[in-house]
């Protein structure tokens, strides 16, 4: 009877400590299985945030791409724009100095007509008050010379 007797008290202590770790166990396997599954929400919601980021990145090189390349037409059409009125402008002055050299050349041909015009007139006046002058200084040093004793 010692030996029941010992086994009777051991069983429930036994059961005790069997339901003991047994709902330790439990609960260590419910949290595992809670930790297994908010790892599992958590890998997915990572992969979804994966994609998010991933998509985020593609669609600002999207952006920046187009953006890029609109930059690069605006430059395009910059350079032409300034291509075109540099070509115009060169044309322009070109044109002016031509222009310019024209009127120097018809000024200078019209100044020295003039010139030769109003020399030409000059030379007649005087000449033309020049001769009786002369004439005068003529006939006074003929009546003169004569009359001075030498």
């Amino acid at each position: 009877m010692s030996n029941k007797k010992k086994t009777d008290e051991e069983q429930p202590k036994k059961t005790g400590l069997d339901s003991f770790f047994s709902s330790i166990k439990h609960g260590f396997e419910n949290f595992q299985g809670s930790l297994e599954k908010m790892a599992q929400k958590n890998k997915e919601q990572w992969d979804q945030n994966t994609d998010k980021v991933s998509n985020f990145f593609k669609d600002m090189q999207n952006n920046w791409e187009n953006q890029v390349k609109k930059w690069g037409q605006d430059l395009e059409k910059a350079k032409q724009e300034s291509d075109e009125q540099w070509q115009s402008q060169t044309k322009k002055v070109e044109q002016d100095f031509l222009n310019w050299q024209n009127q120097i050349r018809t000024d200078w041909k019209d100044g020295v007509r003039e010139w030769n015009r109003m020399s030409t007139k000059a030379y007649i006046r005087f000449i033309l008050y020049l001769i009786p002058i002369l004439i005068i200084i003529i006939i006074v040093l003929r009546l003169i010379v004569p009359l001075i004793p030498i």
